[in-house]
């Protein structure tokens, strides 16, 4: 009885993580079809980040892929146009044997694939063929040495990156059979290098002024340099609190930048990040944020509202997007910055000046948080509200 619980708990984990993963299929493929929508309207721009939600959501979402090619290709990028063509060629293929409408988008990436990269085509059937006369070299050595070089072949050139799972041979090393594994880090991605974690470092006497500030959780390094005055690097505040208001002076600099948000939603700083990581994408498309309110960097403040372009695949709540950049009066040396909400009611404040204040539908949840990248020094972060 014991060991069939343990079975039927095992088969609940596999089905509920294929759940999860065709919730997120099925909301890059909203996304994604938004993006079209987009992009037959002239919004480019809007078009392209839709794109890299519904790729954070689903990397392999194939009209994702097909979208990116051809905006890249728009903007002269071929290298990375012919990239996302040959993905999206080989999705799209994969997802036409049901989908009898993507027929024509798998013919036009194919062409796409082959007019930017002539050699793509040529390079795919020889990699196939590799793969399948290495298969051979193995069965007909089945000794552990040949074993572990075949499989180590495999693993070292990506085969099943050019062959399809349904068709890829399986090697072994001299032990049990595993296929071939695919990479954990994906070739279409910018490479990277991950960011390092600062670790929180910070005196019991700063963080009793904080938490007596109203914030609940504080990580990164504080160093305090007056009273209410600190210097940050990579450093986090986050209240749990959805209705009041959160200020700080942010002294002015070039290096690092400082973001105060309401609402804010972790699984959408999550994707944010991972728009970043794919080729083609810079700041000044404009974008999304995870939360409303503004981002401060040198002299200049980005501030970020509820658009109507951000309902999440027909939702009812308005998601932020950055509104507008706005630059900071000369000879200032420090910045002053307020959010504050109630339910709808949003006001973003920028040393006094009244820089959005909306009252659309947003999400009812979400913290107050204030995040540092690289090294500032701030002033005042309170936070007020329940």
């Amino acid at each position: 009885m014991k060991a069939l619980s343990v079975r039927t708990l095992f088969l609940a984990a596999v089905l509920a993580c294929a759940s999860l993963a065709a919730a997120d299929a099925d909301m890059a493929m909203a996304l994604a079809t938004s993006a079209e929508k987009m992009h037959e309207g002239g919004k480019r721009e809007e078009a392209r980040t839709m794109c890299y939600r519904a790729l954070a959501n689903d990397k392999n979402c194939p009209q994702a892929l097909y979208l990116m090619a051809r905006l890249l290709e728009e903007d002269g990028q071929e290298v990375a146009a012919g990239m996302f063509y040959e993905r999206a060629a080989r999705e799209l293929s994969k997802a036409a044997v049901e989908q009898k409408h993507l027929q024509n988008k798998a013919r036009d990436a194919s062409i796409g694939m082959r007019r930017l990269n002539p050699f793509a085509s040529l390079m795919q059937r020889e990699m196939e063929k590799y793969t399948f006369e290495l298969a051979k070299i193995a069965e007909r050595s089945p000794d552990s040495l040949t074993a572990d070089a075949t499989y180590t072949r495999a693993q070292t050139l990506n085969l099943a990156h050019y062959v399809a799972p349904e068709k890829m041979p399986v090697f072994a090393k001299s032990g049990p059979a595993v296929a071939a594994p695919t990479p954990p880090v994906d070739p279409f991605r910018r490479s990277r290098p991950e960011e390092p974690v600062t670790a929180t470092q910070l005196t019991p006497e700063i963080e009793r002024a904080l938490k007596q500030s109203g914030w609940d959780t504080i990580s990164g390094s504080w160093k305090k340099v007056n009273t209410n005055v600190y210097e940050v690097t990579d450093g986090r505040l986050e209240a749990n609190k959805t209705n009041g208001f959160a200020s700080v002076i942010v002294h002015r600099s070039a290096d690092g930048q400082v973001s105060l948000f309401c609402r804010n939603n972790k699984q959408s700083e999550a994707e944010v990040a991972e728009m970043r990581r794919f080729p083609g994408y810079s700041s000044s498309f404009g974008g999304s944020a995870s939360g409303f309110g503004a981002l401060v960097k040198g002299n200049k403040v980005d501030i970020y509202a509820p658009s109507e372009m951000w309902t999440m695949g027909g939702g009812s709540n308005w998601e932020p997007y950055k509104a507008h950049t706005s630059p900071m009066p000369d000879g200032y040396p420090k910045d002053a910055i307020v959010v504050s909400v109630a339910k709808n009611n949003l006001e973003i404040q920028v040393n006094g000046k009244k820089e959005k204040k909306t009252s659309y539908q947003i999400s009812e949840s979400g913290p107050f948080v204030l995040i540092v990248k690289g090294t500032k020094t701030i002033e005042l972060p309170q936070v007020r509200g329940q």
